[in-house]
């Protein structure tokens, strides 16, 4: 019961500093954004583009799609093995 009261202290010594930091402007969250490079609020980006792979159907953003005969792919690996598969079935018919 005696470190109640030290307890008690400490947490109103705390909010206060949290509500000193507030009113000064100074937000870690933010700082840590602006360091980054990028907004001061996470949500106001703006989302980029998913595209499916052609081959193996995973979703990728667009700007690191690898773009060849009009189809949209995750690796050069996948570009490979699409074209492979297109060639056989192509030889087949």
């Amino acid at each position: 019961m005696r470190f109640l009261p030290w307890l008690i202290l400490l947490v109103l010594i705390w909010l206060a500093f949290r509500k000193q930091q507030n009113r000064a402007g100074d937000r870690p969250s933010q700082d840590f954004f602006r360091a980054a490079g990028g907004a001061a609020n996470p949500e106001s980006k703006s989302a980029e583009v998913m595209v499916c792979c052609a081959q193996c159907q995973v979703y990728v953003p667009q700007s690191e799609s690898v773009l060849k005969a009009e189809q949209r792919f995750c690796c050069e690996s996948c570009c490979d093995k699409y074209s492979q598969t297109q060639t056989q079935t192509q030889s087949k018919s």
